[in-house]
């Protein structure tokens, strides 16, 4: 199992801290879970290739290339370790569920794992998805897929070092942030409610005892980061303000031939490319300078 252990700058020598030893708030292992089907295991080395469903998945070392009919994904060559199938949205057709290490490089509040959603619709094209996750080892990944009042869920959970208790020192203390989120004919769409016992979006505040945190306190407190993240409705502002680039989760091209998807990898260009082929866009779940997904589609000829 992987672990991060970061020292805690300002604070006396020897403490410690990482998110691998505060909890969410929510155990996994207690809720109900959702059947889905693994038609995959293993990452995939440079010139490996498989197939799924109608889809093939080619590896080079930096990135994993999915094509299916009319439509191709890319995202790193770690995020493609597990596949899962099932329908997620109801809709009558099979979704897919993949999980993996990366993309991200590791930093104190970097989740290690991500999940990427590929959501089909009638005609056999993605709508993506992507999140990364915090615990993902020993299938703890696809358990964040519930079974809430008939219809399946994803809870995203977010660290942050935010103080929560002025009492302690910087890095101290801070707040587990847990959205749920639902899946509507290929699009996402955060949940707020109470459902399965939990308020959503539902807050748990973390911090450290000891000496070295109690006697360095920060006197000051701040709310925790809650993002909206949604795949629906596009966002009114054709630019983000203060932003000098867009950091999209997912990008998606559209042309009258093959649709085109490119999730993070940091080595990888394939979100880059993708985005200077796009003269019309629309920006979906924008929060900071940070984007759930933008669509683009080329110039049309007047």
């Amino acid at each position: 199992m992987l672990a991060r252990w970061w020292i805690l700058l300002g604070c006396a020598p020897g403490l410690w801290a990482s998110w691998t030893d505060t909890s969410t708030g929510i155990d996994l292992n207690k809720l109900p879970h959702p059947a889905l089907t693994k038609i995959h295991a293993g990452v995939l080395k440079a010139g490996e290739r498989t197939a799924f469903d109608g889809i093939s998945a080619t590896a080079t070392a930096d990135e994993v290339v999915l094509t299916g009919k009319a439509w191709t994904a890319r995202l790193c060559a770690t995020c493609f370790d597990e596949v899962w199938r099932a329908d997620l949205d109801a809709n009558g057709t099979q979704d897919f569920v993949i999980f993996g290490a990366g993309p991200y490089e590791e930093g104190r509040t970097t989740p290690l794992y991500s999940m990427t959603f590929l959501l089909m619709d009638s005609s056999g094209l993605p709508l993506p998805f992507f999140t990364g996750v915090f615990r993902g080892e020993n299938g703890d990944a696809i358990k964040h897929l519930v079974n809430w009042e008939g219809q399946i869920r994803l809870l995203i959970s977010r660290y942050d070092e935010i103080p929560s208790d002025g009492s302690v020192a910087p890095y101290c203390s801070g707040h587990w942030v847990t959205q749920l989120y639902g899946f509507s004919n290929g699009a996402v769409e955060e949940v707020r409610k109470t459902v399965g016992g939990f308020r959503f979006p539902y807050v748990r505040n973390w911090a450290y005892s000891g000496p070295e945190c109690e006697n360095h306190p920060t006197g000051f407190t701040g709310p925790a980061n809650i993002i909206e993240v949604r795949t629906t409705s596009k966002d009114v502002l054709a630019e983000l303000p203060d932003c000098e680039s867009l950091k999209p989760d997912a990008v998606l091209y559209d042309t009258a031939a093959a649709r085109e998807i490119a999730f993070p990898n940091l080595r990888g260009n394939a979100q880059l490319q993708l985005m200077e082929k796009v003269q019309s866009r629309e920006l979906r779940g924008a929060h900071g300078c940070d984007v759930t997904l933008m669509w683009g589609r080329p110039r049309r000829s007047p």
